[in-house]
């Protein structure tokens, strides 16, 4: 049963790097920019640490394939994640709500650094409520705590949120959370901006309108 909810109890932590702040000093490299309707934030990528899963990242967003899709999950005090399903066609919504990001090859682990808060990582399928290695594609976390308990199970982490970028990303944790089931299994923690009365409309919705290279 392939699934990517992929939160576990884990009670191992290993050693592994861990990041103190989201300074980005010690990881010069690639800069995206995520525009939402809740606002922007950058994202300093580890280019020289995780090569693979960095251009994993960079072909998505090269491919405009994560242009109009949403925050899908949000839990509090641990992550919001996205990268998985878009708003779908306006003129259709909420009918075809929601649509799916294309998926590209899984890519190979690179877990080297620690889920500590301010990072993001890369989601994985689970498979008999364990996470399958190696099966990272499109959908994308971010850690709101201190998250190293999930450094155990491989989570490959990317990247950190640059300067007072966490305040957006915070002001969409502290959304009120939905479930949106009915439309897909997977959206029963969605952060929503209003109350889906009498049905669910496009603007309730925490909108990625894109993520741009801003620098190389």
């Amino acid at each position: 049963m392939r699934n990517l909810r992929w939160i576990a109890s884990v009670s191992v932590v290993v050693a592994v790097v861990a990041l103190s702040g989201c300074s980005g000093s010690e990881h010069d490299g690639t800069v995206v920019r995520v525009e939402t309707t809740l606002g922007d934030f950058e994202v300093q990528l580890f280019d020289d640490v995780t090569p693979l899963t960095v251009q994993n990242f960079l072909g998505y967003v090269e491919d405009g394939a994560y242009e109009r899709s949403i925050i899908h999950r949000s839990v509090p005090d641990f992550v919001i994640q996205g990268g998985g399903f878009t708003t779908g066609p306006a003129e259709t919504f909420p009918e075809t709500f929601p649509g799916k990001v294309p998926v590209h090859l899984p890519v190979r682990n690179e877990a080297r650094v620690s889920n500590v808060r301010g990072t993001i990582a890369m989601a994985l399928e689970y498979v008999d409520d364990r996470p399958l290695i190696n099966s990272a594609t499109n959908e994308w976390y971010i850690n709101l705590d201190d998250n190293s308990r999930l450094d155990a199970d491989d989570f490959t982490v990317f990247g950190e949120v640059r300067g007072d970028g966490m305040d957006v990303v915070d002001a969409i944790a502290a959304l009120d959370i939905y479930d949106l089931s009915a439309y897909n299994d997977a959206l029963d923690t969605i952060p929503l901006t209003a109350a889906p009365q009498p049905q669910l409309q496009l603007q309730d919705l925490v909108v990625i309108l894109r993520i741009s290279v801003v620098q190389r």
